[in-house]
Formats: C-alpha cells, structure tokens, sequence
C-alpha cells in the first residue's frame, strides 16, 4: 500500500558570492510511495548486487526518477509538534542506487535504496 508521501530531489550546484559550488537538493516531485525495509535472504540477495540496499520503494511509473536523485519521508518519530521541520532530523533520506521500471510496463515503479544514517 502506497501510503507515505515521499519528495523527490536532484542535486544542485548553484555557486555561493564567491565562485563556489554548494550542494544543495532541489525538489522534483511528490508521490505517495510503499516503503519496505529488506530482510533475510531478500537483504543478502539485494546486496550481492547493490552492497548497501536496506530498502526497497513501490511508487506509481515515473520515468524521471533514478540513482541521480534521492528521496525523503517524514521521520514519524520526530515530527511532534515542531512546526520548524526543515532540519534533516525531521527527514529519513534515501539514496537511490537503481530505478527498475517493474515488469516493463510503465506502471509501478521499483527503487532499491539505501537510507542515509
């Protein structure tokens, strides 16, 4: 069930006052997505060939989406009720290692990702 609202971002190199690139992520989109943790032999199978996968991601089709971007889920622990939410404490992050278009049929949308710790 696709029930997490997750964001999207690409990298961005704007340049500060003097000349030097800053990384900073731009959003891209919005999708509700399912989020489940790999375990077992799913995990072993996973990391034979991605080393650090600990997640996989079911989202709609998107053919824009693919290991140049991350995503972000709200950290349900720490949401409280702070209304300043722009620190990362307020955000699981994900990196997404591969982008597999499921069955190939444009519909849903498989990411192997690995969460930033």
């Amino acid at each position: 069930m696709k029930d997490r609202l997750a964001t999207f971002e690409k990298r961005s190199l704007p340049g500060d006052p003097f000349g030097q690139a800053e990384l900073t992520w731009e959003e891209i989109r919005l999708a509700f997505v399912s989020l489940e943790p790999l375990r077992g032999q799913e995990l072993l199978q996973a990391q034979q060939t991605e080393a650090q996968v600990t997640h996989r991601v079911k989202l709609d089709y998107f053919n824009d989406i693919g290991p140049e971007h991350r995503m972000k889920v709200r950290n349900e622990l720490e949401i409280g009720g702070n209304d300043d939410q722009t620190d990362d404490k307020f955000w699981r992050i994900f990196h997404i290692e591969s982008a597999i278009n499921w069955n190939e049929q444009n519909r849903e949308l498989h990411l192997m990702c690995r969460e930033k710790v």
